[in-house]
């Protein structure tokens, strides 16, 4: 009796979003799907003009994918209708998705200390941790299709998997994966936990900390020319945990006075200082001054 009653509200609450004087579809084609409700007639759209229509979803790996919880306005509107829950999962939770373990759902988690694991995610992820917009995990997993009268079934563009994080849930830590990681924060502070050879971009809004396992100086550079950058609108917090190492120095050094810490038990190593030299003087020149002739320069330095 609940889970009808359940389903009259969100119809109610989406209907009345959709219809204006008996205009039907006024949502962005965008929302009007699987990934944003369940009670959509919409299973996937394309992304690029979100104007066709599929009438299913494939996995890259074999077999089909539904929507393993309400999704993102389904409970939106719960919340409307409700209020929005301030206590959800107590335990200290760890999402795991794979290749073979996709997300067609969204996280609920109001309290622990919750991990997003999606070390093993293969093209990267589009994440918001605001709650405003649907996460994308991977690039290539979902295959949408239809049926086309008198022909053969007509297949999309592959997609990312969707994931949606509610408003007010609290990730703690999440470990990306390879490849490109835009990263939306939300209100609560993330730690964030870069694999090898991937990058991360991050809209912050709390207070983050990005570690990457691999790169090079330029990736470094890269990344505290942005904390001195960030640093002149809001403080940024480093956390020395485990072991810090090479390029981590600088980032673990890069934060606001003040907001500099570090575990007991952490181990910070630094380079030891070592000279010497290779190769002809133009090669430093020519990264030092591209634009100048700097092999004529080598040749009558005065």
């Amino acid at each position: 009796a609940f889970g009808g009653f359940l389903t009259a509200k969100l119809t109610e609450v989406i209907d009345s979003t959709n219809t204006n004087e008996g205009n039907a579809n006024i949502y962005q084609n965008e929302y009007e799907q699987y990934p944003y409700s369940i009670m959509s007639y919409t299973p996937l759209r394309d992304k690029e003009t979100y104007s066709i229509k599929y009438e299913g979803v494939n996995l890259s790996t074999g077999g089909k994918i539904f929507p393993t919880t309400p999704m993102l306005f389904d409970i939106m509107a719960l919340q409307e209708i409700y209020g929005a829950t301030t206590e959800m999962k107590s335990g200290n939770d760890t999402y795991t998705f794979t290749p073979n373990s996709l997300p067609f759902e969204c996280i609920c988690d109001t309290a622990g200390e919750d991990t997003l694991d999606l070390n093993l995610i293969k093209g990267g992820v589009t994440l918001d941790l605001s709650g405003n917009k649907i996460s994308t995990i991977g690039n290539d997993y979902l295959i949408p299709w239809k049926n086309v009268s008198g022909g053969p079934t007509v297949y999309g563009k592959a997609q990312g998997a969707p994931l949606g994080i509610i408003p007010g849930t609290e990730i703690e830590k999440v470990i990306l994966p390879t490849g490109e990681s835009i990263v939306t924060s939300g209100s609560n502070s993330s730690f964030l936990v870069g694999n090898a050879n991937s990058s991360i971009s991050v809209d912050v809004t709390g207070s983050e900390i990005g570690v990457k396992s691999n790169g090079s100086a330029d990736d470094m550079m890269a990344i505290y020319d942005m904390m001195r950058l960030t640093k002149k609108n809001r403080d940024i917090e480093t956390i020395g945990m485990g072991k810090i190492m090479s390029a981590g120095t600088l980032i673990l050094a890069g934060g606001t006075r003040g907001k500099r810490k570090i575990m007991k038990n952490c181990r910070v190593m630094i380079h030891a200082v070592s000279a010497g030299s290779m190769g002809t003087i133009a090669r430093p020149l020519q990264l030092i001054m591209p634009d100048s002739d700097s092999s004529a320069w080598a040749a009558n330095p005065e």
